[in-house]
């Protein structure tokens, strides 16, 4: 008797084991598979490695607190209509990455607008031109004509965006130049868009960016 409940007791002890494990196993498989599919929704693959590229969204519309200190210091008489200028000129770039994200949305090649290639155009002749062909659309207060500038550019004239200063915003669409150096580039997946700001140079601190 005592033999045979020692039997049953093992037989049990053994059903509850290999149980215990399926559970386990089963619970780990559904974690795995959750956590596949969350990193599907980020990077679009099973894959897990890296992320895909992701569209560019507007950012802030004022200045860097440090810039204004700047312009306090060297330029009091200037800090209002620089202001004014630098929040113009954002409100417009934001306006610009939004049009030029739905462009490439919107195209089966999946590309951005290629940059011009004139001289002095700074790369946003053609983004000119798409805004007068109706497909690069951008709710601007202004009407286009405010935006643009005619520039002389290798015995030519073109007609380029402008900022708030009246001068030549930039444009580079790093993702469209896959075997570019790209060193220099702030958004190398997407494009970069910037004014040189009140200054006039580029790459300094008062710049008007889209990164």
């Amino acid at each position: 008797m005592k033999r045979a409940i020692a039997i049953v007791s093992v037989f049990l002890f053994a059903f509850t084991f290999f149980a215990s494990c399926k559970n386990a196993t089963e619970k780990t498989k559904t974690t795995v598979k959750t956590d596949v599919k969350k990193t599907t929704e980020i990077t679009g693959d099973d894959s897990g490695e890296g992320l895909q590229d992701m569209p560019l969204k507007p950012g802030g519309e004022n200045p860097p607190k440090e810039v204004i200190e700047g312009w306090k210091a060297f330029e009091p008489e200037k800090v209002e209509i620089n202001t004014k200028n630098w929040q113009a000129t954002k409100k417009l770039i934001n306006k610009l990455v939004v049009a030029i994200e739905q462009f490439k949305a919107n195209n089966k090649a999946g590309l951005y607008p290629e940059a011009g290639a004139s001289e002095n155009g700074k790369g946003t002749e053609t983004l000119v031109q798409l805004i007068e062909d109706g497909l690069l659309e951008i709710d601007a207060s202004k009407n286009i004509k405010e935006l643009t500038k005619q520039i002389a550019s290798a015995q030519k004239r073109v007609k380029v965006l402008v900022d708030a200063w009246g001068r030549p915003l930039q444009y580079v669409p790093w993702a469209n130049a896959k075997d570019a150096d790209k060193s220099k580039a702030k958004n190398p997946k997407n494009f970069d868009l910037w004014s040189a700001g009140p200054d006039a140079s580029w790459n300094t601190a008062d710049d008007v960016t889209n990164w």
